[in-house]
């Protein structure tokens, strides 16, 4: 068995104790028994036990957080334990659907130049989800996307392995020896774009992101949030921070002025 048979399943646990448990199972039901593999919950809600998962699935690794520093920071620390040579971040709010583990390890393993995959993100309903991949969030692409010009559009309606820019850190499979080199996530992002972040810096290092729509994941999305104004609050914050790091000071506070803009226009209209 080679060594990219290996893999080390990170799931970060906040408010969602109640989706680990279809979470998991879903992992063992599409896992082959030759395949070497272990699965790490990342605690980071002090508030919810999870100790009875440990009888449930013995074989799971439960690592306490002290603190929520943020999804970036929690993930850091499920990698640091893992011992195999490709890492797959899961959301616990998440349930394979369609798809073996084994065909995208053979993916890393007969493509060396690939870094990262994402499978194909659905919603409860079964629909494709609309920002689990793209291009990179220019100012004039996020302007765009605003409006509704999705640069990614085609890539959504694409049924074929394609090169991207950017996959959800939702569902995201990645080589351990790249994200060691790349120091991990950025845990200056507390929630979001650190997915993007990390991918931008991955192509920078003449790495492949990869998309892998026949792997499908269904994505509930945003259940650990509770509401969709602080969702909505961390998503522009990170949003600000990538543009500042990437592109500017002048470009974030343009990004920052149009999303307040934005917002006014909306609450007038309400």
């Amino acid at each position: 068995m080679s060594d990219t048979k290996k893999i080390s399943i990170i799931i970060v646990n906040h408010q969602s104790k109640r989706h680990l448990k279809k979470c998991i199972a879903s992992l063992r039901a599409k896992i082959k028994p030759e395949t070497d593999c272990e699965i790490i919950v990342v605690n980071n809600d002090t508030s919810e036990n999870l100790k009875d998962l440990s009888f449930l699935f013995p074989e799971i690794k439960i690592l306490i957080s002290p603190k929520n520093f943020g999804f970036g920071s929690a993930a850091n620390i499920g990698a640091n334990e893992a011992i195999f040579d490709i890492l797959f971040f899961l959301n616990p709010d998440t349930e394979i659907i369609n798809g073996k583990i084994c065909c995208l390890l053979e993916e890393f393993e007969n493509n060396p130049e690939i870094g990262i995959i994402g499978p194909r993100l659905i919603d409860r309903n079964g629909n494709t989800e609309c920002w689990f991949l793209g291009k990179e969030p220019t100012l004039l692409k996020t302007i765009g996307n605003n409006f509704g010009f999705f640069s990614h559009k085609k890539i959504l309606k694409n049924n074929k392995k394609t090169e991207v820019d950017w996959i959800s850190g939702a569902a995201f499979f990645v080589r351990k020896d790249i994200f060691k080199k790349l120091a991990g996530f950025d845990e200056k992002f507390f929630l979001y774009f650190e997915d993007v972040d990390f991918c931008r810096r991955t192509k920078q290092s003449r790495w492949k992101v990869l998309y892998f729509p026949e792997f499908i994941v269904r994505h509930l999305g945003g259940k650990s949030f509770s509401s969709q104004c602080v969702q909505k609050k961390h998503f522009y914050r990170s949003q600000k921070r990538y543009f500042l790091k990437h592109y500017g000071k002048i470009q974030a506070e343009i990004i920052d002025f149009l999303r307040r803009l934005t917002h006014n226009l909306k609450n007038k209209k309400d």
